[in-house]
């Protein structure tokens, strides 16, 4: 009877492991791209004063540098706690509503995640499908714009799902933050 226990145990570590491996890889990018945007925007501002001339293609690169940012953090955010939160009302009350706010909290947020991650696959693939690109100074498939909303969504997915099953079946999936 210990076997399935075990078995799952070792299945949640795996995963576990591999999902943190990409959410770091994310953050390095996530980073990467905001000390680029920082020197494209400098850039921007210093060839505008000194030589009274504006990169143009700068604010939009900074536009999609922005987005990716954002989803490419997002996952690792949830992971550590360091997502805004109110929580007034939760320090107030018992443990045992405490809990069932958790609960309630994280199945939020797989079913938000789950429509961000579906219908944000549905519209990149309809516009690789589609071969829609931007014209604007940066020629691009928009597609490349958009596939990072459906990767991020699934990662913070699945951190959703491991906590909740963490509070399902306490020790199941462990539900530390580290």
């Amino acid at each position: 009877m210990n076997e399935p226990k075990s078995f799952i145990n070792r299945l949640f570590a795996t995963l576990q492991t591999m999902i943190r491996f990409f959410e770091k890889c994310f953050v390095i990018l996530a980073s990467s791209l905001l000390l680029t945007m920082v020197v494209i925007v400098c850039l921007n501002v210093g060839s505008r004063y000194l030589f009274n001339y504006s990169l143009a293609w700068s604010i939009e690169m900074s536009e999609y540098i922005l987005l990716y940012v954002t989803f490419l953090a997002a996952p690792w955010l949830l992971r550590n706690d360091e997502h805004i939160t109110v929580d007034v009302v939760y320090e107030a009350v018992a443990p045992k509503v405490k809990k069932w706010f958790r609960i309630i909290s994280y199945t939020l947020g797989i079913l938000v995640c789950l429509v961000l991650t579906v219908y944000g696959f549905m519209v990149t693939w309809d516009n690789y499908v589609r071969n829609v690109t931007l014209f604007n100074f940066i020629l691009m498939p928009k597609y490349i714009l958009l596939m990072i909303i459906p990767i991020s969504g699934t990662f913070m997915l699945l951190e959703f799902v491991r906590r909740w099953l963490g509070e399902i079946f306490q020790g199941a999936a462990p539900t530390e933050t580290s």
